[in-house]
C-alpha cells in the first residue's frame, strides 16, 4: 500500500498451505501505465520479501512448482538496487515482435500458448465478421539489468458473455434474450491468456 496499490492477500485455506501471494483484479477503469507501476511495485518489493524473510527464488519457484533458475541470475537479482527504473518493461501488439526462443523458453511445453499457439490465436482471432469473433493480444515482457526476462505473460481482450461462468439456468435465461439483442449482458473483458488457454500463463 506504500507504493499506493491496495491488493489482497492470497492465504490459507484459500490456497494451498504453503503457496500464499497476492491477488488483485484488472477492470477496464485500469490504464496500461497502472498495470506497468504495479508491476514493478511487485518486481522491487518481491526481491526485498525474499531479503527479509531469507528466502531463495528458487525455493519460491519449487513450491509453485516453477522451473528453477540459473544461481548466477539469482545472485544478481539479491544484489540488484530495487528501483524500479532497473526493469525495463515492454508491451508488444503481436507474437511476431518477440523473438521465437525467447518465448519458447518461457512458455514451451507448459501449455497450448507456446510461440506457434500464440501465433495461430492471433490468426484465428483476427479479421473476422462479427466483432465478438475478434481479440487484441498484448505482450508484456520485463527484463532486468542483465536484459534477462524475469517476467513475461500475454493479455487477450474481447468481448465477453457476462454469464459465461454462470449457472445453466441464467445462461439459459440470458439466452433468450440475446434473440433480439445479440451482445446483451456482454462486456468488452481483459484477460491473462486468453479463453483458448490453460496453465501457467
Amino acid at each position: 500500500m506504500n507504493d499506493g496499490f491496495y491488493v489482497n492477500a492470497a492465504i490459507y485455506p484459500a490456497v494451498s498451505l504453503k503457496c500464499s501471494g497476492i491477488r488483485f483484479s484488472i477492470s477496464r477503469h485500469n490504464k496500461l501505465e497502472d498495470i506497468e507501476l504495479l508491476v514493478e511495485s511487485i518486481s522491487k518489493n518481491y526481491w526485498e520479501v525474499l531479503k527479509e524473510e531469507g528466502v531463495t527464488n528458487n525455493e519460491v519457484r519449487k513450491t509453485f512448482r516453477l522451473s528453477l533458475v540459473k544461481q548466477n541470475f539469482e545472485s544478481l537479482a539479491k544484489i540488484v538496487n530495487s528501483k524500479p527504473s532497473e526493469f525495463s518493461v515492454y508491451w508488444f501488439n503481436s507474437i511476431n515482435q518477440i523473438k521465437k526462443k525467447d518465448w519458447n523458453k518461457c512458455f514451451e511445453g507448459k501449455g497450448s500458448f507456446d510461440y506457434e499457439g500464440v501465433k495461430y490465436l492471433e490468426q484465428a482471432f483476427s479479421n473476422n465478421p462479427n466483432k465478438h469473433e475478434n481479440f487484441d493480444f498484448k505482450y508484456l515482457v520485463i527484463k532486468n539489468i542483465a536484459d534477462e526476462i524475469v517476467f513475461v505473460t500475454f493479455i487477450s481482450i474481447g468481448i465477453l458473455k457476462n454469464d459465461f461462468l454462470s449457472d445453466s439456468w441464467i445462461s439459459e435465461k440470458v439466452e433468450n434474450r440475446r434473440t433480439n439483442d445479440q451482445y446483451y449482458l456482454c462486456s468488452k473483458s481483459v484477460m491473462v491468456g486468453s479463453i483458448m488457454t490453460e496453465g501457467q500463463h
